[in-house]
């Protein structure tokens, strides 16, 4: 009996870790179709199904609250058991997180007025002449710091519809952004897609599940875990149908 107290001791605090882990919060913004307030005033979208479906999956409840971006990043970074959705994963913010998978991909370009013919880039180094607008937190700036962009290259701002304002009304040059976002905060907005136009594609970029690094490794593994089922039994290809049905599923 004394032989099996240690053994049943530490299977008794792996399996209280794990359960006081269960208790976890999700934190995301709004960013459709990904994330949305539906017709009845209640959280939706393509991702928030997905996490809906991953905690059905994994046996835990599906904790979902609504932040501005930046305070949404601020809480994934310092408190625990704290997932964080849509994040694009980054070679910066690589360390930062602990990532679960991705899910959606789009084009990150930077764009402008149509009819500021002057706004001509051929280069990414083109962009370091025009005043660009970038909410607080966004994936922007780090994407664009090895290129050796700086403070001194951005107006930042509160969110991606303040940023497209502010393009509107000729106060910055360019606004960087996806391109599914960007085509839809100019529909939400009641705006005419001709007026703008991509002055110049970044990159392509991958959104992910990410989660505090004092998440434990047993949570995200099975995390992981129902990710790649939801891939595999097809949850994954009928959601990205669902909300994004002129994309194709990678």
């Amino acid at each position: 009996m004394n032989k099996l107290l240690p053994f049943m001791l530490f299977s008794l605090l792996c399996f209280s870790n794990i359960s006081r882990a269960d208790k976890v919060r999700f934190v995301t913004e709004y960013f459709e179709p990904l994330q949305i307030t539906n017709k009845n005033g209640q959280l939706d979208g393509m991702a928030v199904e997905l996490v809906r479906a991953l905690c059905a999956r994994v046996g835990i409840a599906a904790d979902i609250s609504v932040y501005p971006w930046a305070r949404a990043y601020r809480m994934a970074q310092t408190q625990p058991n704290t997932f964080i959705f849509s994040i694009a994963k980054t070679e910066a913010r690589s360390p930062l997180f602990k990532w679960v998978g991705a899910y959606y991909w789009d084009v990150d370009a930077f764009y402008s007025l149509a009819s500021r013919k002057d706004i001509v880039i051929n280069s990414i180094d083109d962009a370091k002449k025009y005043r660009i607008a970038v909410p607080r937190g966004d994936v922007g700036v780090s994407r664009l710091a090895p290129f050796g962009f700086d403070a001194s290259h951005f107006e930042l701002v509160a969110n991606q519809q303040q940023s497209l304002w502010m393009l509107v009304k000729g106060r910055v040059d360019l606004n960087t952004n996806n391109e599914r976002g960007f085509a839809t905060l100019i529909k939400n907005l009641r705006l005419n897609r001709a007026d703008f136009k991509n002055s110049y594609e970044i990159s392509k970029t991958s959104l992910w599940l990410a989660a505090s690094l004092d998440t434990p490794d047993a949570l995200i593994d099975k995390m992981r875990k129902a990710m790649n089922e939801l891939k595999t039994d097809g949850t994954h290809a009928r959601l990205m149908k669902k909300w994004l049905p002129e994309l194709t599923v990678k």
